[in-house]
């Protein structure tokens, strides 16, 4: 934080923020080092309270841990299913530049899966049901919008990792819905 603002020091903050579900259970937040200072997290502010944080924050480096209570099934394009197993554990890290109000990815986002990973779900397309062989570990979106997918992978199956990986990157380089998260790549691309 380059300046001091909301009850914060400037310098550098970590934060922690801990969520049952939906609901965020609690907030600590520590600038410097110092020791952390629990935020108001009741059931009414603990959004708004995380919401106000990433409103002062610049150049924002983030870990999230999280396991899943059950199962997960996520479309991702339509046809594509990807499931991911109860108490699987998930990660992602990122690192972004910038003012809060215009952050940009700066090293590449990476999202990982625990466990057996993720499941790629069968599909009416026939080369896609291919992908239901396929268990991804971990995916990639680079600052340039390029995603890269890893994943135990059978015979001829890297093909198909590469192949998923190219359609899910003209995903978000071109599809309308994906453009909110494009506002933070380093070279947006337009599409």
């Amino acid at each position: 934080m380059p300046e001091p603002v909301d009850g914060y020091d400037a310098g550098q903050v970590h934060a922690e923020i801990t969520l049952a579900g939906d609901r965020i259970t609690g907030i600590a937040v520590a600038t410097n080092g110092g020791p952390p200072v629990d935020r108001d997290a009741s059931e009414d502010r603990g959004w708004d309270a995380a919401l106000d944080l990433l409103d002062v924050l610049h150049d924002l480096e983030v870990h999230v841990d999280a396991q899943t209570d059950r199962g997960l099934v996520v479309r991702t394009k339509p046809g594509i299913l990807a499931h991911l197993p109860a108490r699987a554990s998930v990660t992602a890290t990122a690192v972004c530049a910038g003012p809060p109000g215009a952050p940009r990815l700066c090293r590449p986002l990476v999202l990982t899966a625990g466990g057996s990973g993720v499941r790629l779900g069968l599909s009416k397309v026939r080369w896609l049901a291919e992908l239901a062989r396929l268990r991804v570990r971990s995916a990639t979106l680079h600052p340039d919008g390029e995603v890269r997918l890893d994943g135990s992978a059978i015979a001829d199956s890297r093909v198909l990792l590469r192949t998923a990986a190219r359609a899910l990157t003209e995903l978000v380089r071109r599809n309308p819905r994906f453009a909110r998260l494009r506002g933070f790549l380093a070279d947006p691309v337009t599409g």
